[in-house]
């Protein structure tokens, strides 16, 4: 992904086994599961080796981007125990500013695995990510927070 010509940046803030962490999502695919050979790794029990799939697609309607997250693999393959997205169970979703994700929450190991997604503008990312190799979620809500920050997500 080319920021220079990108209006806005995306987060993942993933709360797992290992605690939590944000990433800055660049590429245009990313694989999410237990599996080494995932690009996400997630440590939970209740994630599949290849749980779900992040895809990156511009919308013809307003020429930007947005992420979609599928259940299971692009090949068809479902995960064993799904998305909960906001609360519904998906098969497949748009993701939209500070949509929540959780992976295999109906699994009986009790865990509770969670993403958060985040829009902001291009230049809100970057200066996120130049403050330090770890953004920190307090920061984010400190964006949230302010009046002004409509201005700087994409509500679409």
């Amino acid at each position: 992904m080319n920021c220079k010509q990108e209006k806005y940046g995306y987060l993942l803030l993933i709360e797992d086994n290992k605690g939590k962490r944000i990433m800055q999502l660049t590429e245009s695919v990313y694989s999410l599961g237990r599996s080494r050979q995932r690009t996400i790794l997630i440590d939970a029990k209740q994630v599949s080796r290849y749980h779900a799939t992040l895809v990156r697609k511009k919308n013809p309607k307003t020429n930007y981007y947005n992420f979609f997250i599928v259940d299971g693999d692009l090949k068809g393959n479902k995960s064993t125990n799904g998305l909960l997205v906001n609360g519904i169970y998906k098969a497949s979703h748009q993701l939209k500013h500070g949509d929540v994700v959780y992976l295999g929450y109906h699994s009986t190991y009790g865990e509770k695995t969670q993403l958060k997604y985040f829009q902001f503008l291009i230049e809100t990312v970057q200066q996120l990510v130049q403050s330090g190799p770890e953004i920190k979620e307090s920061t984010i809500s400190k964006i949230m927070a302010r009046k002004e920050s409509y201005k700087d997500t994409m509500i679409a």
